[in-house]
């Protein structure tokens, strides 16, 4: 199959054979996340963020106990893989607890040709994406190994963090707004550019502070503050 492939290469990629069970539990994430996606979507569409927070809190409670338990009980890096199973399954429990879609057995001819007119043009796309967001990854780690991939991803992580809590909520507002205008161009054009405008206003200065005080960020989360760790992150 194609994970078990994907295992495979990774392991011999980094010879680090102890990926090969981690990645295999981590693809349990796929069918446990399809089981709740429809009940979110529902949830974006009508914009009842107030139940999508309550759901996402406790299931990210519910994950980082489970993952701190298991770091302090001796399980080592498995402990992020139990926080994300915690995370996900907690997310599908609550959301089929809480939302009245259920999936039923009839199937519908119309409904699957279009879903399927969409989701090739969107998979394609999220395609894309993938590839131009881990290319580098897979680069520095082929060429350079594991730990200079590893630190390469604690540079990156401060930068998506900042992406996250600054966009998160806009593009999660913005895709029920945009949605609710779709057959009107001019009106989705202009909201289109207003969200996009603000995106930039928000967005631009924090990343411009976060240039210019990158080596105090990375000695204040991974380091000890020390002037001899700011030369040496210069």
């Amino acid at each position: 199959s194609s994970a078990a492939s994907d295992v495979y290469k990774r392991q011999s990629l980094y010879n680090l054979p102890m990926l090969q069970p981690m990645v295999s539990a981590l693809a349990l994430l796929l069918p446990i996340g399809a089981l709740y996606k429809v009940q979110q979507a529902e949830l974006h569409r009508d914009s009842n963020f107030k139940k999508l927070s309550i759901c996402n809190s406790l299931a990210v409670i519910v994950g980082g106990t489970t993952g701190l338990y298991m770091a302090l009980s001796g399980f080592g890096v498995w402990s992020l893989v139990g926080q994300q199973l915690g995370i996900h399954i907690t997310s599908a429990l609550i959301l089929w607890k809480t939302c009245n879609w259920k999936p039923s057995f009839q199937f519908h001819k119309d409904s699957v040709t279009d879903l399927f007119r969409f989701a090739s043009g969107n998979f394609i796309a999220k395609v894309g994406v993938f590839i131009s967001q881990h290319a580098d990854s897979l680069i520095i780690g082929f060429f350079f190994g594991p730990l200079a991939l590893g630190y390469f991803r604690f540079a990156t992580r401060v930068t998506s963090l900042v992406q996250l809590t600054l966009s998160r909520s806009l593009q999660t507002v913005s895709l029920p707004a945009l949605s609710s205008v779709q057959d009107n161009e001019i009106e989705f054009r202009a909201l289109s550019k207003k969200f996009l405008r603000l995106s930039s206003i928000l967005g631009i200065p924090a990343f411009i502070c976060l240039a210019a005080l990158s080596t105090d960020c990375i000695c204040l989360l991974y380091t000890s503050p020390s002037p001899r760790d700011k030369r040496q992150y210069r």
